[in-house]
């Protein structure tokens, strides 16, 4: 059985006199795909297999993209992708294109090629039905989000895509009262072989495309992905910054799209989307009483939590870091500690190293997602109302897609972050 995946990326300028370099491997092949479950009675259709595939091939073909160059950035990507029905895919080539153009910023162009994989199963299946399933990262914000359902909790199952965070995420389902989430993982059969440096835009249509076919499994309509405003609304500290999409209203908006051709009637909601990370941690902390922010800390937020190593924005090398702690450079965790007010970070970006380390890094390497966030809360303060945070975004090239919300909303919502940002960092 094969199916296979092929792209040719083509980056912004010749390189070495490539512009285009080209990626491929097979699904069944290359890449380890285990469905351990639980799901739930309704087996899983031949388009939702392909929709799943689909998916899988476009968080591998990310992956396997070379390092990324901030002045050689990637311009389109042309890919062919494995399904068992090509000639229904075809039909929808245009949707999935334009979600993935969305997610990442940079074209696309799809193809279809016939799969003779098997049909995906999970590896258990239970009988009972559900009403919601939350996409359960073990992240701090689905976990603030499940702490509001536990009264729900018989009708709720939790879907989780992992690759070294499963038991975190079974540990949260158990703290909480619900049932073991229902489980995915996929990796490279042979790690070695594989680039491995590309961003994480696409992770995302994944993480939704298996929470969107656990709840047909369990008959659900409702599916949640709890993400805070700030990062749901993806709006960048500067004009030099790309921030994923990946709890974005359009991103819901087309996903649903696409899932709805193949005969899904899903709700996709975020119940997060107008609450800054502080005002949500409040919120499980009422929930939770004095138990919240012992489960909090056991969450993952950060970008590099199981690295080694941290890629650097400026010099060369990496930054060391101790895996299974919090790098406190990147965004997420910059988010995370202004919320949480926590100190556990392998490095505080407001009193970086003294001098680069031995393998060159420079320093700037340390400060620079804090001195941008710091910039934008300054900017953001000095608005009154919707119309003077536009003029700001606008006089700073923030460029905002008018599905991101209404200029009054967006200003409440991230003046009250730049708020809690400037308390924790002055």
């Amino acid at each position: 059985m094969t199916a296979p995946v092929f792209a040719t990326v083509t980056t912004e300028r010749s390189a070495n006199g490539h512009p285009t370099y080209d990626i491929d491997f097979d699904l069944d092949g290359d890449i380890k795909i285990d469905i351990p479950g639980p799901f739930g009675p309704v087996p899983i259709s031949e388009r939702e297999s392909d929709l799943l595939d689909i998916a899988i091939a476009v968080h591998f073909l990310e992956r396997d993209q070379r390092k990324k160059a901030e002045s050689n950035r990637v311009r389109l990507i042309d890919a062919t992708l494995p399904v068992r029905d090509p000639a229904f895919w075809a039909g929808q080539a245009d949707k999935v294109a334009s979600l993935l153009r969305w997610m990442g910023g940079i074209d696309w162009r799809v193809s279809f090629v016939q799969s003779t994989a098997s049909v995906r199963t999970a590896a258990k299946t239970v009988t009972d039905r559900a009403r919601t399933i939350v996409l359960n990262s073990g992240g701090m914000d689905s976990t603030c989000g499940l702490s509001g359902l536990m009264s729900q909790a018989s009708s709720v199952r939790l879907a989780s895509f992992y690759t070294l965070n499963s038991n975190i995420q079974k540990d949260i389902a158990s703290s909480l009262g619900f049932e073991k989430p229902s489980q995915m993982r996929a990796v490279w059969r042979v790690r070695n072989e594989r680039r491995g440096n590309g961003a994480l835009s696409y992770r995302s249509f994944l993480f939704l495309t298996f929470g969107a076919i656990v709840a047909r499994s369990f008959d659900a309509d409702r599916l949640l992905q709890f993400e805070n405003g700030v990062m749901a609304r993806a709006v960048t500290p500067a004009a030099s910054y790309f921030t994923t999409r990946h709890a974005h209203p359009r991103t819901h908006r087309l996903f649903g799209e696409l899932v709805g051709a193949i005969g899904l009637n899903l709700t996709i909601e975020n119940p997060f989307k107008d609450m800054t990370k502080g005002e949500e941690v409040e919120v499980c902390r009422q929930n939770l009483s004095g138990k919240a922010d012992a489960l909090l800390k056991g969450t993952d937020s950060c970008w590099y939590f199981h690295y080694v190593r941290v890629p650097v924005r400026f010099g060369s090398g990496a930054i060391d870091k101790t895996p299974r702690r919090h790098c406190g450079i990147c965004v997420p965790c910059l988010v995370r500690r202004a919320a949480f007010g926590d100190t556990d970070y392998v490095y505080d970006p407001s009193h970086p190293p003294k001098i680069a380390n031995s393998s060159g890094v420079d320093p700037r390497s340390f400060t620079y997602n804090l001195d941008a966030m710091k910039r934008f809360a300054e900017i953001v303060l000095a608005t009154q109302d919707g119309p003077t945070f536009r003029r700001a975004m606008s006089a700073n090239a923030i460029d905002i897609d008018p599905e991101t919300g209404t200029w009054d909303e967006l200003q409440s919502l991230y003046s009250r972050f730049a708020t809690e940002f400037s308390k924790q960092f002055p």
